[in-house]
């Protein structure tokens, strides 16, 4: 439904999955949170989104092996400094996006001199 431009239905579906998620323990809830987060980017509701991507964040720290060569990881702290950006909130979203630039940079994602 997100990829049909169907976010609050979406929405509503990635709020079931990650109940159910929760309730079975599985063990990669990320992802499903980041794509909630995701829906309410989509919805400008920007208040709602951050809480689930630094779920989504947390989660994933807890069960990655490497947090230095993660690359969803770098994905779910630009998720979370965009949003950042989107409420204003510029030294925090560039803190995100930092951690971003720092994991692709040790997993030579893209090339940035310093």
């Amino acid at each position: 439904m997100y990829k049909l431009g169907k976010h609050a239905d979406a929405k509503v579906c990635f709020e079931m999955a990650i109940s159910i998620r929760k309730e079975i323990n599985h063990v990669d809830i990320s992802s499903t949170l980041n794509w909630l987060g995701n829906c309410f980017y989509a919805l400008s509701e920007y208040e709602s989104e951050l809480p689930h991507y630094q779920e989504a964040i947390k989660k994933r720290l807890q069960s990655t092996e490497d947090e230095k060569t993660d690359s969803t990881l770098a994905l779910y702290y630009d998720h979370a400094g965009a949003c950042l950006y989107k409420l204003s909130e510029h030294t925090d979203a560039n803190q995100y996006f930092e951690m971003a630039i720092s994991i692709r940079k040790e997993i030579n994602h893209i090339n940035i001199s310093s």
